[in-house]
């Protein structure tokens, strides 16, 4: 169970040499501490889900059934299904206006499209900026009643 002498929190720092880091504290002034739904694992409460600034028009219900947690030992998210088309969508739309933009000089356009389509792995070159074609993700999750915390 948790013990609430303990708290975590994770490192979301992306400049950081590590890809994340969980570490429990005892002092929790500067802290915004996410309520659990559930005790026996990260079940929390997602209140929004955007991408790239925005917020997209997915209901609360959609967004937390049949539930909703975190795992801070995978780089996945899993969603359900409405949620997770709204998400592709979004996503596929803004990487297809960023290739308009800026075409994929050193990597096939078709390698950006057909990952977003699932059918190909997206391996790019070292020197390449891929992440120039992806948006920000936002979730936001419920603190209490009336309050919510974002991670971009």
């Amino acid at each position: 169970g948790i013990n609430a002498e303990y708290g975590g929190r994770q490192n979301l720092d992306p400049s950081t040499p590590i890809t994340g880091s969980m570490e429990f504290v005892t002092d929790y002034s500067g802290y915004t501490m996410v309520p659990l739904v559930r005790a026996w694992y990260y079940q929390i409460e997602l209140t929004e889900i955007g991408v790239d600034g925005e917020t997209l028009d997915v209901d609360c219900y959609d967004l937390n059934q049949p539930l909703a947690f975190l795992d801070s030992g995978t780089t996945n998210i899993v969603l359900t299904q409405t949620p997770y088309i709204a998400v592709h969508k979004a996503i596929t739309s803004f990487a297809e206006d960023a290739l308009k933009d800026k075409p994929a000089e050193g990597l096939a356009e078709s390698n950006i499209t057909q990952f977003l389509a699932r059918t190909e792995f997206l391996c790019p070159p070292r020197d390449f900026d891929i992440w120039s074609y992806f948006p920000t993700l936002s979730l936001s999750l419920a603190i209490n009643s009336t309050h919510d915390f974002t991670i971009n």
